[in-house]
C-alpha cells in the first residue's frame, strides 16, 4: 500500500485519495476528473448570463478547447487531442485559480504541475503540450469571456494586453459561440465521456495498425 504523507491527503468525490505531496498515476480516477470539473467554475465563479450569476465548468471549457483544435485547428494525433482535453485536469483537485491571480502563486504552480504529471502519465500522453493546446484555450477565453464575465473584463484584458480573437471561418465561428452556452452538469459529463473514449479509441486504433 502507498505510504501517504497524511497532512497532505484529499479526499475525492469517489472516496478515493490523492496525496498533494507525492501525486502518482494510481491515485488518478477518470470518474473523479470528470465529476469534479463538472462542478468546478471557470473564472472563479464571476460569470453571468443575462444579468444574472450562471455556472460554467472547466469541464465545459475543457470540452470546447479539445473541439477548436481538432475543428479549427486541424490537429488529428489523438495524443494532442487528450492533452487538449485534460489541459486543467488539476483543477479537479485544487480548485480553478484565475490567471492574473496564479502568476502570483508559484506554490500553486509547482503543485498544478506536479499532478499534471501524474495525469499525464494515468493517460499515457506527454507531460509537455503541444502549442495548439494554448492556442484553443486563448480562443475558448474569448468566447467564454464575452458571453459570461462584466463588460469591464474587456478593458482589463485590453490594458494587460490580451488581444481578444475569433475565428475567420463563419461556420466554425457560429458553431463556437453555441458551445459555449451553458450545459447541464450531466450533459457535459456524458459529452466529455464521449470525447474523450474516442481518442482513446482512435489512439488504439493507430497503435494496432502500427
Amino acid at each position: 500500500m502507498t505510504a501517504f504523507n497524511w497532512k497532505h491527503v484529499k479526499t475525492t468525490s469517489s472516496g478515493a485519495l490523492i496525496d498533494f505531496s507525492r501525486p502518482l498515476p494510481s491515485q488518478i480516477h477518470t470518474g473523479d476528473l470528470i465529476a469534479q470539473l463538472s462542478l468546478t467554475n471557470r473564472f472563479a465563479g464571476a460569470t453571468f448570463l443575462d444579468g444574472r450569476p450562471q455556472a460554467y465548468s472547466v469541464l465545459q471549457h475543457s470540452i470546447i478547447v479539445g473541439w477548436i483544435m481538432e475543428q479549427a485547428l486541424g490537429v488529428t494525433d489523438p495524443n494532442a487531442l487528450l492533452q487538449g482535453l485534460l489541459h486543467d485536469a488539476p483543477e479537479a483537485y485544487i480548485g480553478d485559480v484565475p490567471s492574473p491571480a496564479k502568476s502570483l502563486m508559484p506554490d500553486y504552480k509547482k503543485l498544478e504541475k506536479r499532478l499534471w504529471a501524474a495525469i499525464a502519465l494515468k493517460f499515457n500522453i506527454p507531460v509537455t503540450m503541444v502549442p495548439e493546446v494554448k492556442k484553443a484555450d486563448g480562443l475558448a477565453y474569448c468566447y467564454e469571456s464575452r458571453l459570461y464575465m462584466a463588460p469591464s473584463t474587456a478593458v482589463v484584458d485590453a490594458l494587460a494586453g490580451r488581444e481578444y480573437e475569433t475565428l475567420e471561418d463563419k461556420r466554425l465561428h457560429a458553431r463556437l459561440e453555441g458551445l459555449v452556452y451553458p450545459r447541464t452538469p450531466e450533459v457535459v459529463r456524458n459529452t466529455f465521456r464521449i470525447a474523450l473514449n474516442a481518442c482513446l479509441s482512435r489512439r488504439q486504433r493507430l497503435a494496432e495498425v502500427k
